[in-house]
């Protein structure tokens, strides 16, 4: 998974937006992530309890699609199916921050070396509330999704570089996040992080990098 995290200031938590299952395949089946595709995947980790009331559930969502694959006939879009492709974390009342390659895919007429990559329909994006994705729950759509202007893809799939990847994006609502739901409280430099202070990684994330991983449930690992 790639990531960046945020600190919530008041328990340290870091929330991670992050790829859950796809690595810059957003779109894609989750089904399709294959052992190897990250060095930094965060596999495993415990439910979050949906009866808590801080950071970890608060201001920590899944981005999901009820979009159909076209490839795959038959079968129901992630939503659906209760699973997700990325984590975002609440920044404003409208606004969600993830990974650039989180909302953006790569542009299969192409390949990895030429790094194209397309912006799909805004109306893609769904931001879903809860600790376990389901149809059933509270979601609500994009009205923008925006891609840090300076991303380079190309970084993001070879990886290492001595260049910011940029792998930053927004992801605007349609209206406010439900009411119990709030923006993260970010960190300044007034906390810095300190070796061998713990730390708490919250996400929607990946069980084991093999088929039928289980994208739908937030969870937490110290």
């Amino acid at each position: 998974m790639k990531k960046m995290s945020q600190l919530w200031t008041e328990k340290n938590v870091i929330l991670l937006l992050t790829s859950s299952a796809f690595l810059a395949h957003c779109g894609n089946h989750p089904d399709e992530i294959k052992s190897g595709d990250s060095k930094l995947d965060i596999v495993g980790g415990s439910a979050v309890d949906s009866r808590i009331s801080d950071a970890r559930r608060l201001s920590t969502v899944a981005l999901t699609t009820d979009r159909l694959n076209a490839q795959r006939s038959g079968v129901r879009h992630l939503l659906g199916q209760g699973h997700s492709f990325c984590t975002a974390t609440i920044v404003a009342p409208r606004a969600l921050m993830t990974a650039a390659h989180c909302i953006q895919e790569f542009d299969p007429r192409t390949n990895a070396k030429t790094s194209a990559f397309i912006l799909p329909s805004t109306s893609d994006f769904i931001a879903f509330f809860g600790t376990k994705v389901s149809v059933d729950g509270k979601w609500l759509r994009a009205r923008e999704v925006i891609p840090h202007s300076e991303w380079d893809p190309g970084l993001t799939l070879r990886g290492a570089s001595d260049r910011p990847p940029h792998d930053i994006g927004l992801v605007i609502l349609e209206s406010d996040v439900p009411g119990e739901y709030k923006p993260v409280a970010i960190a300044d430099r007034s906390m810095p992080l300190r070796e061998s202070h713990p730390v708490t990684l919250v996400g929607f994330g990946v069980t084991r990098t093999r088929r039928n991983n289980n994208t739908g449930t937030l969870r937490e690992v110290q």
